[in-house]
């Protein structure tokens, strides 16, 4: 796997950057072949919204020829992108908005082109934000799902870090540790798509539930991937999202089974699901 960590934060020596090293050990240690790239020093401008990208057909093709050109050829390299950000005003810094918005000419929607340059790769946030991570990050993590939704990428998750000392912050054992597990998440989420790959139909819904064990994780992950973290759900709620993502009509079994295998919580009367945090260790699963 090929994962682009982009660098939002100013400060290349700060916090988000000091999250940054545990998260790209594991990912390396894995195996897994990562670039990172800081964006503060790549020149990127704001987009001009004169829409010249979508009427050239099969590049990228913005009128601005600056840092941006360079971020794009990884994009495409990789398969997993992580935007990596600090949360400024409960949104990224400008170096990554302007990257964000810079997207347009990866999809072709709006002129005589048509297509998209990467459609199906995976997006991911690692961030760093004061307040609860619900209040400060989840703006943020909104507007990136529905980039996703929109651009029919495939989102991830987030692991977010709240500033309560400074760079020690992000030293500590809980810190770090938890980096390493959602890089290890990561890998595991993109491994279970090609695990999944003759169970999904062309809307990416399962088609059966696997029997054996494995398998059957593989599919948990993949449905936790679709459930909202930090947003309480009724019964009826949670089945109306697994509806959305399966073609066998069994949402109650697929719900016993996520809170089984501790993917959801939920209140001790049994009517209230939520998506546990932190999501189960991939290893300690056994997958």
């Amino acid at each position: 796997m090929k994962v682009l960590i982009l660098m939002g934060s100013p400060r290349h020596g700060g916090n988000t950057a000091e999250l940054c090293k545990p998260f790209r050990e594991e990912l390396e240690r894995l195996g897994a072949e990562t670039r990172y790239m800081t964006l503060s020093d790549k020149n990127i401008h704001p987009c001009l919204g004169c829409y010249a990208c979508q009427d050239v057909e099969g590049t990228y093709s913005c009128v601005q020829h600056d840092g941006m050109y360079e971020v794009v050829d990884s994009v495409l390299w990789a398969d997993c992108v992580v935007l990596a950000t600090p949360v400024y005003t409960w949104y990224c810094t400008a170096p990554m908005k302007a990257v964000l918005d810079r997207h347009y000419g990866l999809n072709k929607f709006y002129g005589s082109a048509r297509g998209s340059l990467w459609k199906g790769k995976y997006v991911a946030i690692l961030t760093t934000h004061g307040y609860d991570r619900e209040y400060g990050a989840g703006p943020f993590e909104t507007g990136v799902r529905r980039l996703c939704e929109h651009s029919s990428l495939n989102y991830l998750g987030m692991y977010s870090v709240r500033d309560e000392d400074d760079l020690a912050s992000f030293q500590t054992a809980e810190a770090r540790e938890g980096a390493k597990l959602f890089a290890r998440r990561l890998l595991e989420a993109m491994e279970a798509r090609t695990q999944l790959r003759g169970l999904l139909d062309s809307e990416g819904r399962l088609t059966g539930f696997p029997a054996k064990r494995k398998k059957k994780l593989y599919a948990l992950l993949y449905l936790a991937e679709k459930i909202e973290p930090g947003h309480d759900y009724s019964e009826r709620e949670l089945g109306e999202i697994l509806k959305a993502w399966h073609t066998f009509d069994d949402p109650a079994t697929l719900r016993r089974d996520l809170f089984d295998h501790f993917f959801l919580d939920r209140d001790p009367q049994g009517r209230i699901y939520r998506l546990a945090y932190p999501q189960p260790d991939p290893q300690k699963l056994g997958i």
